[in-house]
């Protein structure tokens, strides 16, 4: 008699996460996974829905699947296993069926679970499908986006599922996808200091020259140093098909750490033996840690020549920092702080720190080094500048102006900080019919009668420093402090 014998050997699956990242606001991780919920390809869909979940890290931030094409057990099985695995916020699937404008047979099978509050989500359709893949046509491809907000950090998660195939539409498809996206993003107006991470089954590998460099210029894209397997993310019999990715964006905020783990995820659960792996592909762990910058509030004061002021950016990341005073370099000031002692005139001014994060991707000399980066490493540079404070010198000490506000009742300086030439404009012209002109410690400058709503002033040939404009009249008074570099 003849027996099928089904023979395996496995460890317990587990995959490790730094238990650390958890409750770090500046570190996310980021799972992207094609789990293979199609039903013209596949049938185990419960068994994939009712055993996934649980293997989940505890410490995993997002995830990101794709293929979820079949509803009922998305929704009857493998969301109701997700919020029990920890994951309560969710966003809605891909381009919903539902939807009066959604006219493909399927819908676009992404979708996107947090452990964080999901504040906002959107989406897109892409424009064409490939008729010579028919199963690319039956569902409405797309991009998925979450706001994510991590202990009070926002992240904006994208995630897709670009068109499948290798003919020349196919491919032609994917270029119009590669901008799809980048045109999305961009459309959502993120700020340049928060981070932008998108992913998903690219359907495009190391390999497919032109279409890979295409696809990382068109997003701009970040890529993380790639470990776990090498060969492949998709079919045990492919090598060089490394099609899954998880990629920061470098318009956006610049991470310090990042890399992408692939894993294959599997049970081994009696239940699971005739199917063992979740998916023809395998997971994609991105793992993205960003500089913790926090600046002190921006203060407004004059010292004296015994006082001591310290202004800091708050980071202890590896990072350059470039203090500034009226724009110039402060000659040494490369730490995450800088301290006024025993300030003099010279000391008057605005200060600034030039935050810069410098980041090299493909540096790393192993074997995918020359795949992932073909023209060699990538270098990728962003600065933040932070006012920190104007500050004035009084000289002796309680001796000058009081605290004046950088702007006064009715009285508007454009532009200001200056070179000296600026413009005062007044919105009421009979408020006022005086102005004058002091320097920090009340000396008068000018003193003009008020005849316009605007005032041109030039005062380019005086030293640096802080300014007080004066506006009097019959009944009011004001005055705004002008700073001059």
């Amino acid at each position: 008699m003849d027996d099928d014998v089904l023979f395996a050997v496995q460890e317990d699956f587990i995959y490790s996460l730094d238990s650390a990242d958890f409750g770090d606001p500046n570190s996310i991780n980021v799972m992207a996974y094609n789990l293979q919920m199609t039903p013209v390809v596949s049938f185990d869909f419960l068994e994939r829905a009712t055993y996934f979940p649980p293997l989940i890290s505890l410490y995993q931030d997002v995830v990101v699947i794709e293929e979820l094409f079949d509803a009922p057990t998305r929704i009857n099985v493998l969301t109701p296993g997700m919020v029990a695995a920890g994951f309560p916020y969710a966003t809605t699937i891909l381009n919903d069926t539902a939807l009066s404008h959604i006219t493909s047979p399927s819908n676009g099978g992404v979708i996107i679970y947090s452990r964080w509050p999901i504040e906002t989500e959107a989406e897109i359709k892409y424009a064409n499908c490939s008729n010579n893949n028919s199963f690319d046509c039956l569902a409405s491809k797309g991009v998925k986006y979450a706001r994510v907000n991590k202990l009070g950090k926002k992240y904006h998660i994208f995630g897709t599922h670009f068109e499948a195939g290798g003919s020349a539409t196919d491919i032609q498809i994917r270029f119009e996808q590669y901008g799809e996206i980048s045109d999305f993003i961009d459309s959502m107006a993120i700020p340049a200091d928060e981070a932008v991470i998108f992913g998903g089954d690219l359907n495009t590998d190391p390999n497919d020259g032109i279409e890979y460099d295409s696809l990382r210029w068109k997003t701009n894209a970040i890529i993380p140093l790639h470990t776990g397997y090498f060969e492949s993310t998709f079919s045990y019999a492919d090598t060089g098909n490394i099609i899954d990715h998880v990629w920061g964006q470098a318009d956006h905020l610049l991470p310090i750490e990042s890399y992408n783990k692939i894993i294959t995820f599997r049970s081994v659960d009696s239940v699971m033996w005739d199917i063992f792996d979740f998916s023809d592909h395998r997971t994609a762990l991105g793992r993205f840690v960003y500089p913790d910058i926090q600046p002190d509030a921006f203060i407004d004061t004059a010292l004296c020549f015994d006082d001591n002021l310290t202004m800091s950016v708050g980071s202890s990341d590896s990072l350059n920092f470039q203090w500034t005073l009226n724009g110039s370099d402060l000659i040494g000031a490369n730490a995450a702080s800088y301290t006024i002692t025993n300030p003099s005139a010279s000391d008057m001014g605005a200060y600034s720190c030039m935050v810069t994060n410098a980041q090299v991707y493909g540096g790393q000399g192993n074997a995918l080094s020359g795949l992932f980066f073909p023209e060699g490493p990538d270098t990728l540079v962003q600065a933040f500048n932070f006012p920190l404070a104007v500050i004035g010198f009084q000289d002796p000490c309680g001796v000058g102006l009081d605290e004046i506000g950088l702007s006064g009742l009715g009285l508007v300086v454009v532009p200001n900080p200056s070179s000296g030439r600026f413009e005062i404009r007044m919105e009421d012209l009979t408020k006022y019919n005086t102005l004058e002109l002091l320097n920090s410690v009340g000396q008068k400058i000018s003193k003009n009668s008020v005849s316009g709503t605007s005032v041109q002033y030039d005062i380019s040939y005086l030293d640096p420093g802080i300014y007080i404009l004066r506006a009097s009249g019959d009944n009011a008074g004001s005055s705004v402090k002008i700073l001059v570099y």
